[in-house]
């Protein structure tokens, strides 16, 4: 669906270019630090509530979750980087790289840490 194919032995340095570390920060903490930051300030200034039998810690999981912004991200990344194939790449390459740690994480998080709370 993401239209690379995946080269082994030269993903470790284009994960390493700009264009993909921007991506997988991005991604990564942006998304974490806007959701679960957005949700903790709603719910210290009492806009929200923290729903019934959840916990912060859920939230952050959840949070982890919403890095997993693939379908958008690459229909964003061919816009912005039109007629050049290799930057399209890194940022294909970056945005896998970030979804499924994005996903890998949020999942074990939910599992392990949020579920003992």
């Amino acid at each position: 669906n993401a239209g690379i194919a995946i080269d082994f032995s030269s993903i470790g340095s284009t994960i390493m270019e700009p264009v993909s570390l921007g991506i997988i920060m991005g991604l990564i903490f942006g998304k974490v630090l806007g959701i679960f930051g957005v949700a903790w300030l709603a719910i210290k200034m009492r806009i929200a509530t923290l729903p019934q039998g959840s916990s912060m810690n859920q939230i952050f999981g959840v949070a982890f979750l919403g890095g997993i912004g693939f379908t958008m991200s690459i229909f964003v990344a061919d816009l912005a980087f039109v007629n050049t194939p290799e930057l399209i790449f890194q940022a294909k390459v970056g945005i896998l790289t970030a979804s499924l740690f994005a996903g890998l994480f949020g999942y074990f998080w939910l599992r392990f840490v949020a579920k003992s709370n």
